[in-house]
C-alpha cells in the first residue's frame, strides 16, 4: 500500500455527503461477517495519528480487531476527542457511540462533563478495513474521487473524517 502521506493533504472531510439519510451514512453503518486486513488498518492508524500528532501513547483506546470474519461494522471507527488541550485517540470496530461510551466509563467522565460537551473538541471518522482506498465501499469512493479531483489530491486515503465539534474549527 503505496500513498501520498495524509499529513501533506487537506484531511479527508464527509460531514457535509453524510447525513443521516445519505447513501454514504447508509453504506458505512452496514454491519456484516468481514475479515480485517490488521496490517493495512495499522498502517492507517499510523498516518492518522501522524496527522494528529502529541496524542500520547496512553491516551490510546484501541478495541482489538477480531480474528477471522466478524459480524461487525462493515467499517472501522475512530474518535479523536480533546477535552482541556489532553487528546485521546480511540478506534474500534463498533459505532462512534461506543467507543466514546467506553471512553466515558474508563476515564470516570461525570455526567455533568458529558452533558457539557461543548468543553471537548470531537472528531469522528472511518478506516478502510481493507486499505484499499475505500475500493469496496463505492458511496463513500464516489465522494472521495470528486474530492480527490476538487482539491487536486494525488491519492484517495484509506480513511476519512465524517464529524466535527465543533463545526468550525480547523484541521
Amino acid at each position: 500500500m503505496k500513498t501520498e502521506s495524509i499529513t501533506k493533504i487537506e484531511t479527508p472531510n464527509l460531514k457535509k455527503t453524510a447525513g443521516p439519510l445519505s447513501p454514504i451514512h447508509m453504506e458505512i453503518h452496514e454491519k456484516s461477517a468481514i475479515e480485517v486486513n490488521k496490517e493495512a488498518v495499522e498502517l492507517t492508524r499510523k498516518e492518522i495519528l501522524e496527522k494528529y500528532n502529541n496524542i500520547p501513547e496512553k491516551n490510546h483506546i484501541i478495541l482489538p480487531i477480531p480474528k477471522g470474519p466478524q459480524f461487525q461494522r462493515v467499517v472501522r471507527c475512530f474518535v479523536i476527542i480533546e477535552k482541556n488541550k489532553e487528546k485521546y485517540y480511540l478506534e474500534g470496530s463498533t459505532d462512534h457511540a461506543k467507543l466514546i461510551r467506553y471512553f466515558i466509563s474508563q476515564n470516570n467522565v461525570s455526567q455533568e462533563d458529558v452533558d457539557n460537551n461543548n468543553l471537548w473538541k470531537i472528531k469522528k471518522g472511518i478506516i478502510d478495513p481493507f486499505g484499499e482506498n475505500f475500493k469496496n465501499y463505492p458511496q463513500v469512493r464516489k465522494e472521495l474521487e470528486r474530492l480527490k479531483k476538487q482539491n487536486k489530491w494525488k491519492i484517495i486515503p484509506n480513511w476519512v473524517l465524517t464529524f466535527k465539534h465543533p463545526t468550525s474549527e480547523n484541521d
